[in-house]
């Protein structure tokens, strides 16, 4: 029996961003061994915690984070 991998595959298309979220997120994590907060990463990319919060949602969504 084959085992199907849980969730959804990857998104090919992404905004431009998430795409800088996502790399705001990796870069952070990179360098500190954890991912940043919701807080830290709306400070990191100027936009207030809810932005935030919704670029991370679409990122999970499309099966980036």
């Amino acid at each position: 029996m084959k085992h199907k991998s849980r969730g959804r595959p990857p998104v090919k298309e992404i905004t431009d961003s998430q795409l800088n979220t996502l790399k705001a997120i990796r870069r952070f994590a990179n360098q500190r061994g954890f991912p940043p907060t919701m807080k830290e990463l709306a400070d990191i990319l100027g936009i207030s915690h809810a932005s935030a919060h919704g670029q991370v949602n679409q990122l999970v969504r499309k099966g980036y984070l």
